[in-house]
């Protein structure tokens, strides 16, 4: 089961929230980024691996800038584990002028909460974007 929600503060006032939404909500906020991958999905996600996700939302103004879902998975006897985000994060926006700086915020972001705060070791696939490959 994933921890209360949780809402910090961000870099350029940006707010973090962790865990704050439902897995519908969280899905359809999903689908307003076009980058969207059905493993960053809560049905997907929920379905594979249970309740072992955790979820995180940058939000500007009260919108969402950017996002991730991470499985976890707790090491036996430990109080640390493993955190593996797949095919995210998510920082595209349909519609959105595009800010490559939302990438690197939405990462530092997921480091502080899964490893900084969790203590976990942490792995993130991103989606494959040719067209960003020289970036």
């Amino acid at each position: 089961m994933t921890a209360p929600a949780r809402a910090r503060a961000a870099p350029e006032h940006l707010s973090v929230e962790v865990d704050a939404l439902a897995p519908d909500e969280w899905d359809r906020l999903v689908a307003g980024f076009a980058d969207a991958s059905y493993e960053q999905t809560a049905c997907w996600t929920d379905g594979r691996w249970g309740p072992r996700s955790s979820h995180l939302v940058l939000r500007r103004d009260g919108l969402p800038v950017a996002a991730a879902r991470a499985v976890l998975v707790r090491l036996p006897g430990i109080r640390r584990g493993l955190a593996y985000v797949k095919f995210g994060p998510l920082w595209r926006r349909h519609g959105a002028s595009l800010e490559p700086a939302l990438y690197r915020v939405v990462l530092s972001a997921v480091v502080d909460e899964y490893c900084g705060r969790l203590g976990h070791s942490l792995t993130v696939l991103p989606r494959p974007t040719p067209s960003f490959l020289a970036d």
